[in-house]
């Protein structure tokens, strides 16, 4: 019997760390990262996958500088703002959902 994949998860993980390790600043890592994001998503439509999930901010990151935590929601904002992310995905039969709580610092 074929196993079909309908959902897969993805923690957007280790940017910091891969950055640091290779002497790379972390805010290029971050954008390149996001930037992988659409093409996972037009990969995933391709292979038949319905679901995509994509964890891409934790209540841990609050914890980082302020200049990056504004970096990285300008980021998010920027990635699914974009005239082509918005109405791609819209125009492939595509739905965008964002889950979670958006708040300042605490």
């Amino acid at each position: 019997m074929e196993t079909i994949i309908n959902h897969i998860g993805v923690i957007i993980d280790g940017n910091r760390r891969w950055a640091k390790e290779r002497g790379l600043p972390t805010l290029r890592r971050h954008r390149r990262r996001m930037e992988r994001v659409g093409q996972l998503r037009k990969s995933c439509q391709e292979k038949g996958i319905k679901i995509l999930t994509i964890y891409v901010f934790s209540t841990e990151n609050r914890k980082r500088t302020e200049k990056e935590v504004t970096y990285l929601m300008e980021l998010i904002k920027e990635a699914f703002t974009q005239k082509k992310e918005v109405q791609q995905p819209h125009k492939d039969g595509v739905k965008v959902r964002f889950l979670g709580h958006y708040s300042k610092r605490t």
